[in-house]
């Protein structure tokens, strides 16, 4: 254990003052996260670049487009089975193979943080069949 994270625990604890804490930053609070010290303005600032949910409207209509390249209607394929996962991430959907499905689960580690689904992901119906019309590159043991 890091002399930080001792020293933060006896402040939880109250053993010491955090007055005293040599390892203060702007951003450390001994109990919890305070946002209140922020000012509003730079509260909507950040989500004012936030990205936006697709409305039902607008999800009905990107999955009615036609005319879509071979390219194109994989990519969208892709993009159609990172959301009935629930958002995962890209980089875990290319290296998605077909070992890690299993009852209808996909067991995975997860790229962005190493953690591994011991549950499983639940697959729906739709990502299911996206995986057999665009599944390949292997056969269904590897």
């Amino acid at each position: 254990m890091h002399l930080r994270s001792v020293f933060n625990k006896a402040v939880e604890e109250q053993i010491v003052d955090y007055k005293n804490n040599p390892f203060k930053n702007p951003y450390t609070n001994p109990r919890g996260f305070d946002i209140s010290k922020y000012k509003k303005s730079k509260i909507a600032k950040v989500n004012k670049n936030k990205m936006k949910d697709l409305s039902r409207e607008q999800l009905i209509q990107l999955k009615n487009v036609q005319n879509l390249t071979e390219c194109q209607d994989k990519y969208l394929a892709i993009w159609w089975f990172s959301f009935y996962c629930f958002g995962v991430n890209l980089i875990d959907i290319a290296k998605l193979k077909y070992k890690d499905l299993k009852n209808g689960r996909w067991y995975y580690d997860r790229s962005k943080t190493g953690v591994s689904l011991k549950i499983g992901k639940p697959l729906l119906q739709e990502a299911t069949e996206i995986i057999e019309k665009y599944g390949t590159g292997g056969s269904r043991n590897d």
